[in-house]
C-alpha cells in the first residue's frame, strides 16, 4: 500500500509540475513576442515610410539585430530585397 501510495504521489506531482510549467512556457512565450511586436511597430513603420533613410544604422546594436527587421520593412514598401543583404 505504501508503494502504491508513493507511486500516485509522484505522478501527481510530476503531472501538475508538467502542466505549470506547460502554461508558464506558453505565457512567457506570448509576452515576449507581445512586448516584441510592439517595441519594433514604430521602428518598422518608420522604415517603411522612410526606406533610403539611414537613421537606422545609428542605433550601433552589437550583431545587427535590428537586420531582419530592415529587410521585412524593406519588402513592405515594395523594394525587392537582394540576397547579399
Amino acid at each position: 500500500m505504501m508503494l502504491l501510495f508513493c507511486t500516485v504521489v509522484g505522478i501527481l506531482l510530476a503531472g501538475s509540475y508538467l502542466a505549470f510549467w506547460g502554461m508558464l512556457a506558453h505565457a512567457v512565450h506570448n509576452q515576449l513576442n507581445r512586448q516584441l511586436l510592439e517595441t519594433a511597430r514604430p521602428i518598422v513603420s518608420d522604415m517603411v515610410s522612410e526606406p533610403d533613410a539611414k537613421d537606422i544604422n545609428r542605433l550601433d546594436l552589437p550583431g545587427e539585430f535590428l537586420s531582419s527587421w530592415t529587410k521585412m520593412a524593406r519588402s513592405f514598401s515594395g523594394r525587392r530585397i537582394s540576397r547579399g543583404q
